[in-house]
C-alpha cells in the first residue's frame, strides 16, 4: 500500500492524445477502476484517485492502492485484451487463497 498516496484518476499522458486514441486510453484507465469499485461493493464511495494503475505492454495491469483503501494489490489480478473492431475486454479478479489441510 502507499501511505498517504493519491493517484491521478486519469494520467496526464491522456493530454497528448486526441480522438479515438484518447477515448481508448481513457477506457483503459477508467474501466478497471470502476470494476474494482464494483467488485468491492464500494461503488461511488471509492475515490478513483485512491487506485493507481500501471498498464503493462503484455496487457496486464498493475494496481496500487492508497492506504485508506485497506486492500492488498497482490490479491487482485487485472488484465485487458484488445479485440477487432474497437472492442476491449478487461477483467479483474480477486485471487483465492488455498489452505493446506495437513
Amino acid at each position: 500500500m502507499n501511505e498517504g498516496k493519491r493517484f491521478d484518476v486519469l494520467p496526464g499522458a491522456l493530454s497528448v492524445l486526441s480522438g479515438k486514441d484518447w477515448t481508448a486510453r481513457f477506457f483503459d484507465y477508467w474501466t478497471p477502476k470502476e470494476a474494482y469499485a464494483k467488485a468491492r461493493g464500494l461503488g461511488l464511495g471509492l475515490s478513483l484517485s485512491d487506485v493507481g494503475l500501471e498498464l503493462e505492454p503484455d496487457d496486464t495491469i498493475r494496481v496500487h492502492f492508497a492506504a485508506n483503501v485497506h486492500d492488498d494489490p497482490s490479491a487482485w489480478v487485472f488484465w485487458r485484451r484488445r479485440l477487432p473492431s474497437q472492442h476491449t475486454i478487461q477483467s479483474r479478479q480477486k485471487k483465492t487463497l488455498t489452505m493446506d489441510a495437513s
